[in-house]
């Protein structure tokens, strides 16, 4: 998920800057497809080094993993299916501009960040104090998170 960048491939961002790159849906039948596949997905992020940090995230990463386990009766025909999900996130950190010395699209990327680490905050918070209104729809990262967290 890269909140800093314009491109968008799920056509459904209703703000400017917040994007889904590179978000696609591929089919593994054993784990070390789904190791290769999780090993190319995090190639894909964006990283620089700031005053901070020499590697920092520009981007969140959100790999999801739909596992399906087919159980095989006796006499070898398929008797259910049971599926899960597994929701891998590994989010970029906030960043405060005077310390990492970011400016232009750097400060730009960091300030989506943060606008978005906020927005987790908000729904967090929210769901500890059972608001009934829960804002899932202020960022990217809370809209894809949100079959996960509530």
């Amino acid at each position: 998920l890269d909140e800093g960048r314009g491109a968008q491939t799920d056509g459904a961002s209703s703000r400017p800057g917040q994007a889904l790159m590179e978000m696609s849906e591929r089919p593994v039948s054993d784990a070390g497809q789904a190791q290769r596949m999780l090993h190319s997905a995090l190639r894909l992020r964006e990283s620089s080094s700031t005053l901070a940090n020499d590697r920092s995230s520009r981007s969140h990463c959100v790999v999801a993993l739909k596992v399906a386990v087919q159980y095989i009766g006796a006499q070898g025909i398929p008797m259910e299916t049971t599926e899960g999900r597994l929701v891998l996130i590994d989010l970029a950190g906030s960043e405060n501009a005077s310390k990492t010395g970011s400016e232009g699209q750097a400060l730009k990327e960091a300030q989506y960040i943060n606008r978005s680490l906020a927005a987790l905050g908000d729904v967090v918070e929210a769901m500890a104090r059972k608001q009934d209104h829960i804002p899932f729809r202020n960022s990217k990262l809370t809209m894809i998170l949100q079959d996960c967290v509530s």
